[in-house]
């Protein structure tokens, strides 16, 4: 367990957020934050939360439903209320790098029944990725999926990620337990000083150490030239120093 010392806050105000905009943190407008950690990991500010986000989904149904713009169900006619939890790690590098995402392969569609979907983020709109990184099992050649990254040139995508790490990375998780019904969604984001990673499903002492075990990796793939790029420090621009936010998270 690597958060020895750390100190643990219950039932956060979604407010501590503020401070950290744009995904994971913006999936859904309903959300609240039940469990928090606040200390240092490997000498760098570091938060881990669980977050826990609310969501009109069919009865016995998987997915959210999408509603037209009259507030009618399209694809299905009774709807309860569900939640996801995600748990996320931020961890405050020292010194910044320019924006980039790395989420599950998406198309046009989901992002189109995102826009619908009922307390669904209108942030979480995507668009079209910069790059499209597939995994491929090295030992049967086989293709699994694909990983997308957004906001970043190609260049630097395919310098963090290349085809190699992207296998590593969704195999990452493996050693967790099975979380029933969750989709396990696992993705990581750079944005100045904040290296960001997420998994669904709720948080406990090895859903920590896997998070920051992803970050101390994730950190080992960015290029030197990334921190000379004047766009990190914009990225970095739109952040609260972590420093500042540990109080409210701990």
């Amino acid at each position: 367990m690597q958060q020895q010392g750390w100190r643990t806050s219950w039932n956060v105000r979604k407010s501590a957020l503020k401070g950290l905009p744009g995904q994971p943190f913006d999936r859904y407008r309903r959300k609240k934050i039940p469990l928090a950690l606040s200390g240092f990991h490997r000498g760098m500010p570091a938060v881990a939360m669980q977050i826990d986000f609310k969501y009109k989904g069919l009865a016995g149904g998987s997915g959210p439903t999408v509603y037209n713009t009259n507030g009618v169900a399209l694809n299905g006619s009774r709807s309860v209320a569900k939640w996801e939890s995600f748990s996320v790690a931020v961890v405050e590098m020292p010194a910044p790098v320019p924006e980039l995402l790395v989420d599950d392969k998406r198309d046009g569609l989901e992002d189109f029944g995102d826009l619908l979907s009922l307390n669904r983020s209108r942030g979480v709109f995507q668009g079209r990725p910069t790059a499209e990184v597939p995994i491929i099992d090295p030992a049967t050649s086989r293709k699994w999926s694909s990983f997308h990254v957004f906001d970043a040139s190609p260049a630097y995508a395919h310098a963090v990620l290349t085809e190699p790490r992207a296998f590593w990375l969704a195999n990452s998780d493996r050693g967790l337990p099975e979380i029933r019904g969750a989709a396990g969604a696992l993705g990581f984001r750079l944005s100045g000083r904040k290296l960001i990673v997420w998994l669904q499903r709720p948080l406990d002492p090895a859903v920590v150490d896997t998070l920051l075990w992803i970050a101390d990796e994730i950190m080992r793939w960015i290029p030197p030239a990334a921190y000379q790029d004047p766009a990190a420090l914009q990225a970095d621009q739109q952040h609260v120093p972590l420093a500042q936010l540990q109080a409210q998270f701990g």
